[in-house]
């Protein structure tokens, strides 16, 4: 196939590949990510399964709307998108972007003065990471994320770091 704008698909890159990273800053995260690779420029975040826990949030003893936040906001999201890469730069470093949109649950603990409670929801999830790769299988980035819902909205910053397999 003939080289338009860069994006030659015959060259010798893997089909699919699956991701793992952890995330720290205003939350600690875990998660898997599962690729379908187009090109050596682009691919396709088929599933970005994540597990949060929101430490900010809790242990304040906060009291609002009726409630003592006492417990950390634990966060399992499910999202799709997009990754972009630029070329090479020297042997072992390239950029890429990843703009990732999906639904997640969140659960918190919550007390009243006279009972204990857990307040669940689901939400709307938008995740957007600024990287680069050292190397052909690990990455460094800055993450970027959102859960928007009436009550519980929030946004976090992470520093991110992950491995290809």
């Amino acid at each position: 196939m003939p080289e338009y704008y860069g994006l030659n698909t015959d060259n010798n890159i893997k089909k699919s590949t699956t991701s793992v990273e952890i995330g720290i800053g205003s939350e600690f995260e875990m998660g898997v990510l599962f690729k379908r690779n187009f090109n050596k420029y682009l691919s396709w975040d088929i599933l970005h399964a994540k597990y949060a826990v929101d430490y900010i949030q809790g242990e304040t003893n906060d009291y609002y709307y009726g409630y003592y936040d006492n417990g950390n906001l634990h966060e399992l999201s499910f999202t799709t998108g997009i990754r972009a890469y630029t070329p090479r730069i020297g042997k072992k470093l390239k950029f890429f972007t990843a703009l990732d949109l999906g639904y997640g649950l969140a659960i918190q603990k919550k007390e009243t003065p006279w009972n204990s409670d857990r307040d669940n929801w689901s939400q709307f999830v938008m995740d957007l990471t600024l990287g680069a790769y050292i190397g052909d299988k690990f990455y460094i980035g800055y993450g970027y994320g959102g859960n928007f819902v009436d009550v519980g909205s929030h946004t976090d910053h992470l520093l991110r770091v992950g491995l290809d397999f």
